[in-house]
């Protein structure tokens, strides 16, 4: 850990996730790494998907011709890595939040991520943190849950 603000904090995690489906995720972070490159790696059974610069370091100065959202597939003829073309703009990345739920406010439509998403993810950050705790695997959904019952809107 560090101290940050007179308080020791956690500068580095790492969670192992196995899902029903048989998918198995991998979480890190970290306040240590610097200029990391890819911050989001998704790997599958036909292909993978990187995306890079997404933090302050890496995205001040990005890799000349790197692309910041990239698909490799392996079910087309050549396999082979594709440059996504997404514009990504890491310093209006904080204004874009809130501005897609204004939007879906004012337009009526679903958000793209709901709060029973963000119940999900906080239960995940709580679970990884009780197996450390306990230096053991834990299930989930956790036995008391995230919030009391009957707390989360119908």
């Amino acid at each position: 850990g560090r101290i940050s603000g007179g308080r020791s904090v956690e500068d580095t995690g790492a969670a192992i996730y196995r899902f029903p489906d048989g998918v198995t995720a991998v979480l890190e972070a970290g306040w240590t790494w610097v200029a990391g490159g890819p911050t989001t790696e998704i790997y599958g059974d036909r292909g993978t998907i990187v995306q890079g610069f997404t933090d302050c370091a890496s995205s001040a100065a990005p890799l000349p011709g790197a692309a910041y959202l990239r698909l490799y597939r392996t079910d087309c003829p050549k396999p082979a890595w594709t440059d996504l073309g997404h514009p990504h703009d890491f310093w209006t990345i904080h204004q874009r939040v809130p501005r897609a739920f204004l939007d879906c406010l004012t337009a009526g439509g679903p958000p793209a991520s709901t709060l029973f998403d963000g119940v999900a993810a906080l239960e995940m950050v709580l679970g990884a943190y009780q197996a450390a705790a306990e230096r053991r695997a834990v299930a989930f959904p956790l036995p008391d849950g995230v919030l009391q019952p009957g707390s989360l809107p119908a």
